[in-house]
């Protein structure tokens, strides 16, 4: 939206100019020149974590990258079947005063709920996060249904 509202403005503002590649140039020049504000529609927008799901005989890993999240900053819950994460990864420089170059990474909260396969026990699911991965594991149920029960 941002983007036609200053293609419409060059096209104003240069009648002559009728090539493409003049177009691009004026573009970016006033992008180039447009500050970037630290309080982006990014920092709105919830993020969505992207999840890989292994499994072995006898357990099952979801593995989450979360770069950059602190432990007390990332919840977990499960109701049935469904797991939610959420939390939210704290820009470092949010209190500096730097203005902002560019910006690539996200910033805020995130949030991601899925379905575990039916054969998976969630009632004592364990969670651990290293050098920016979340690791949550599960054991398997056994395919015929009977579970070992460990004596103390």
């Amino acid at each position: 939206m941002a983007s036609s509202f200053w293609m419409s403005s060059l096209l104003k503002e240069d009648k002559d100019s009728n090539t493409s590649q003049e177009v691009e140039t004026k573009e970016t020049e006033l992008v180039e020149r447009v500050p970037v504000h630290q309080k982006d529609a990014q920092e709105e927008i919830s993020h969505e974590l992207a999840i890989d799901i292994y499994e072995r005989e006898d357990r099952v890993f979801v593995v989450v990258p979360i770069a950059g999240v602190k432990q007390s900053d990332v919840y977990i819950s499960v109701g049935g079947m469904v797991v939610t994460i959420e939390g939210e990864r704290k820009n470092p420089f949010a209190e500096h005063k730097a203005s902002l170059y560019s910006s690539e990474c996200f910033w805020g909260k995130f949030e991601r709920s899925f379905t575990l396969p039916s054969f998976v026990d969630t009632r004592e699911m364990q969670a651990t996060i290293r050098n920016g991965i979340l690791l949550i594991e599960a054991q398997r149920i056994s395919p015929s249904g009977v579970r070992k029960v460990h004596i103390r």
